[in-house]
């Protein structure tokens, strides 16, 4: 009788922590949407790129351009492309940098990015990382994310459809007073398509990134009371873009990849354009009880992911004075995971200006303007 009253009560108590832990299991942290953090091209045109998806600034937006060129490559058997850049946003601004609710004392971002193209196969790599600091009554808080892809893609020559694939790799850092709270090393992977029919003024593009999930957990000697969540999740994101140029330039003439006696086709090296973008980005909800990273920095809890969010972005390019000057205007929307914030407005506007000493190279600036956010960038390169 003793023994089955035992057996009772303890069955009793597994069945009670069952719950608790499958719910305690289920419970996952989610980092925020970002201001769009690239080339100053990128940036000015609204991050509206999935349906452009050239070279490699294109890298994190569709896998597809790894292998897709620009206008002026097609005829190249072997073509590279490479990208920098650097978002550093001073100590006295104070925005609320990643849309949740709590002002950041600095912001930073850095990538860097290199692919090659053989004919019409393509690879490379692409690394960035960001940081952004918190303060609250608990101390001052630093998280840093810190990510890098590898990827292929091959384009298909006779239809002209660019197909790629990353695999992706990162670690996610929480410090408290520069002390390491918590590090969640994950991978993840994403594909991409971008069609470019030749002598067709368009572009449609598309990419599918898998949830990305946490497969090892550090914790500080500190990080005891944040066991809960135990792990970091970044959910499923489907982009569909496309484009369109008008005026003079061709926007998919025929790649030849070597082969320039081209039969039948028409070379034209017309530059005036005018190029129309727009992506629309849907970032699936949580398939599990999900909180915002800022829970950590302030101990409130903010639900995060419980709903379906779509991003517009849209962007306008012009080679308005031909060999000399680029301008471009773009739109986009920074939405909030966390419930009831709403979404943030950006408004960007940039240009590139031909400047021929010894070689021809090229001024570019960029300027984006939010609620709480403003981001200014100037840059160098090569005019072609």
């Amino acid at each position: 009788m003793r023994f089955k009253t035992t057996f009772q009560l303890g069955l009793l108590s597994v069945l009670t922590l069952i719950p608790q832990f499958a719910f305690a299991q289920s419970r996952v942290l989610e980092f925020p949407f970002r201001p769009v953090a690239n080339s100053n091209r990128v940036i000015g045109l609204g991050g509206a790129f999935v349906g452009i998806a050239e070279g490699a600034d294109g890298h994190t937006f569709n896998p597809a351009s790894f292998a897709s060129r620009y206008h002026y490559s097609r005829d190249e058997l072997w073509d590279w492309d490479w990208a920098l850049y650097w978002l550093n946003l001073p100590n006295n601004l104070h925005p609320d940098f990643a849309n949740i609710q709590s002002d950041s004392s600095s912001a930073f971002h850095l990538g860097f990015g290199i692919d090659v193209k053989y004919s019409f196969f393509g690879a490379g790599l692409h690394a960035y990382s960001s940081q952004y600091s918190f303060r609250s009554e608990r101390g001052d808080y630093r998280i840093a994310q810190t990510n890098g892809l590898w990827g292929f893609a091959l384009t298909i020559p006779n239809i002209q459809l660019s197909l790629g694939a990353t695999l992706n790799v990162g670690s996610n850092d929480v410090f408290r007073d520069e002390e390491l709270l918590v590090r969640f090393e994950g991978s993840g992977s994403s594909f991409g398509a971008l069609w470019f029919p030749p002598n067709f003024p368009f572009r449609l593009g598309i990419t599918f990134r898998l949830p990305q999930s946490d497969d090892e957990v550090e914790f500080g000697k500190e990080a005891i009371v944040f066991l809960d969540p135990p792990s970091v999740e970044q959910p499923a994101e489907l982009t569909v873009g496309g484009s369109w140029m008008v005026w003079e330039r061709k926007y998919n003439p025929r790649q030849t990849f070597g082969n320039v006696d081209t039969e039948g086709e028409s070379q034209t090296h017309q530059r005036r354009y005018v190029l129309f973008a727009a992506d629309l980005v849907t970032t699936f909800a949580s398939p599990k009880e999900s909180f915002s990273i800022t829970t950590l920095v302030d101990n409130i809890e903010r639900r995060s992911g419980e709903n379906v969010n779509i991003a517009l972005r849209l962007g306008v390019e012009s080679e308005l004075i031909e060999n000399l000057l680029v301008l471009r205007s773009g739109y986009y929307q920074q939405p909030s995971r966390i419930v009831g914030v709403p979404t943030y407005h950006h408004f960007t506007a940039g240009a590139d200006l031909r400047v021929p000493l010894g070689w021809d190279w090229k001024l570019n600036t960029v300027i984006d303007l939010s609620k709480d956010y403003f981001n200014f960038g100037l840059g160098i390169g090569l005019w072609h």
